[in-house]
């Protein structure tokens, strides 16, 4: 059980890497898209929001010819939907950035406990710590790219795993299962990578070895 001011520590925490997160959006980065991965998930976004999957291309559509979007009479992003699926709900209400802002809080959150459930407290306190302040973290969370719903779907991955290692309830595997599931559809490479992990790993503590 942790004490007051270990929760006040961890707020502040939170609070702060938020505002730099913000700072970083509005500020620095100026809340545009500044790399072409970005523009066509925003595209995605944006033509979900409209309840379609593609949009017809523009007139004259060789001047609209873009990297990472496909314009051969339809015109829409090349990525796999799960990121562009999150985002359509910041671009429906206008706010695209809170998205990513939203993923990375909450990816810093499990990453506290996940580090105090193989840990203890004082080394999740400073797990926390140095991932809330890292520039690659605060970047990509002020940005548009898909890396903060990946890594939140990744950490998540490993806490429910981390759970299920000492309850191995059927619903765990299966809450396992759609999360890796998400992520699949987000970053496939990073979903199979941690399922050939997490299944070595489980073989390796399940089954006898010398």
């Amino acid at each position: 059980m942790m004490s007051k001011k270990e929760i006040y520590f961890i707020m502040a925490i939170i609070a702060i890497s938020a505002l730099l997160i913000i700072f970083t959006n509005q500020i620095t980065l100026r809340e545009f898209p500044n790399s072409a991965d970005e523009y066509a998930y925003l595209i995605m976004a944006e033509t979900f929001s409209q309840g379609e999957l593609s949009v017809p291309s523009p007139l004259e559509s060789k001047f609209f010819d873009f990297f990472h979007i496909i314009n051969d009479g339809k015109f829409y992003g090349k990525y796999p939907i799960g990121w562009p699926l999150f985002l359509t709900f910041g671009v429906l209400i206008k706010l695209p950035m809170a998205i990513n802002l939203i993923f990375g809080i909450l990816a810093l959150i499990l990453i506290f406990l996940t580090a105090k459930e193989i840990s203890s407290t004082k080394t999740a306190n400073i797990t926390l710590l140095i991932a809330s302040t890292s520039p690659y973290f605060i970047f990509n969370s002020a940005s548009y790219f898909s890396h903060s719903s990946a890594l939140f779907f990744s950490v998540l991955s490993f806490f429910i795993y981390i759970k299920n290692l000492r309850s191995s309830k059927i619903s765990n595997f299966f809450l396992l299962g759609m999360t890796l599931g998400i992520l699949f559809n987000i970053r496939p490479l990073d979903s199979i990578i941690i399922l050939f992990c997490l299944l070595m790993h489980y073989l390796y503590t399940v089954y006898p070895h010398d």
